[in-house]
């Protein structure tokens, strides 16, 4: 009688558990509380979680779009955007830009896919007669993705500081060919600064380049560099003698023979990298600094 009493008592108590904390004294009474909690813990957990978070979901503020001049590199055979040639252009471009207020701004090296000096020679000479675009896709992705940075360009910086272009070997294809299909954006290209160009052509010397050899100039706007640019010499382009990709010092121009030549220089030059030094190692020194100093001093406007 006195357990059934003492039992009713205990259930009597706990029958109503209230604030787990209210329980004080632990037991089963705390126990039963807890269990009879936890529904209502988890639920709040879940419904804590669901919640946005006020914090990361802030809206961050963006920083201003660089709107000074932007230089743009198109790399040559051989390599990728990591161009010896164009990262010692652009550091030229960038010292001279820092010695006159920072008018220069951010570089873009343009990612197209590494070509080889074999194929690309191939490609040129597959077809004569009728030398078509579409047997060097390098090439074609690269005026694509120029085409793209320029244009992004205009759009976060419509009245910006403009653009300076450079390219070296196949990379001064890429550029000839976007000046050519994109003619209409020429108006933001501050400058121009090409080497080793296969359109390469020296009315003077009779110096012509690989590609221009085997009828790829077709379409392209004499004289050479690009004339339809504005302002007085804002396209410049160096060729070395005995590069045979730019045709430096083969007056092509003059003789059959002299075609035979260079083509089979640039034939050794695929073949072997130590016929082809004039092509692929003598333009990242002082001319490259040159081109840089170049391209700056045409971009610079004096206060």
């Amino acid at each position: 009688m006195r357990g059934s009493l003492a039992a009713k008592q205990g259930s009597e108590e706990c029958s109503d558990p209230g604030p787990i904390e209210a329980k004080g004294k632990g037991g089963p009474c705390l126990e039963l509380a807890i269990r009879q909690r936890i529904p209502s813990i988890l639920a709040t957990f879940a419904l804590a979680a669901a919640l946005p978070c006020s914090v990361s979901s802030a809206a961050q503020p963006q920083p201003p779009p660089d709107c000074r001049v932007l230089f743009v590199g198109a790399h040559g055979l051989n390599e990728d955007a990591n161009s010896t040639t164009l990262k010692n252009t652009w550091a030229a471009f960038h010292a001279y830009s820092e010695q006159h207020g920072g008018f220069g701004g951010d570089k873009k090296m343009l990612p197209y896919p590494k070509m080889g000096t074999k194929q690309f020679i191939a490609a040129i000479r597959a077809n004569p007669e009728n030398p078509q675009m579409s047997s060097l896709p390098a090439v074609n992705q690269g005026v694509e993705m120029l085409d793209t940075a320029v244009r992004d360009y205009l759009k976060q910086c419509p009245s910006g500081g403009g653009v300076v272009l450079t390219g070296y070997s196949e990379g001064a294809w890429i550029v000839d060919e976007f000046l050519r299909r994109y003619y209409g954006l020429s108006a933001v290209v501050k400058a121009v600064q090409l080497y080793g160009d296969p359109l390469y052509e020296d009315p003077n010397t009779g110096d012509l380049g690989l590609a221009r050899l085997y009828g790829f100039a077709s379409n392209f706007p004499s004289p050479y560099p690009d004339s339809t640019l504005e302002g007085p010499n804002i396209v410049r382009s160096r060729c070395i003698e005995k590069d045979p990709i730019c045709g430096g010092g083969f007056r092509a121009a003059h003789s059959v023979g002299n075609v035979g030549r260079q083509t089979i220089a640039a034939i050794n030059c695929a073949r072997n990298h130590s016929y082809c030094k004039s092509h692929t190692d003598s333009y990242s020194g002082r001319i490259a600094k040159q081109g840089g100093e170049f391209l700056a001093a045409q971009s610079f406007t004096p206060d």
